[in-house]
């Protein structure tokens, strides 16, 4: 993958991630329907940010996928540069890991907000 095109995805990434932070923010600022267990935004809002979430991840992995094997180009050690970008990208895998398993797994504790 060309150094500028790493850099546009990486701009890509973090605009998406800003977009979807946003719209959760937005989401949020509607109250939460006790009985039917689902807020009450409009639905345009919810797929927004489901779709912001989905092309965020794949772009996470189309990333990773491209970045890891340039690992193994080195022959002695990392340099501090490739050592912060390795921490960032494992960092933000295992929050996406944790929070996909909160939101699936934990959904029950939802009423208890």
């Amino acid at each position: 993958m060309d150094i500028s095109i790493s850099a546009i995805l990486g701009l890509v990434f973090l605009a998406i991630g800003f977009a979807a932070v946003f719209l959760m923010f937005r989401i949020w600022g509607y109250p939460f329907d006790e009985v039917r267990q689902e807020s009450s935004a409009p639905r345009a809002l919810v797929l927004s940010h489901r779709l912001a979430g989905l092309l965020f991840v794949l772009l996470y992995l189309y990333m990773m996928y491209h970045m890891v094997p340039r690992l193994f180009i080195y022959q002695v050690e990392f340099p501090a540069r490739t050592v912060a970008h390795m921490l960032l990208g494992v960092s933000i895998g295992f929050l996406l890991l944790i929070k996909l398993v909160i939101i699936r797994a934990c959904s029950h504790f939802s009423a208890m907000l």
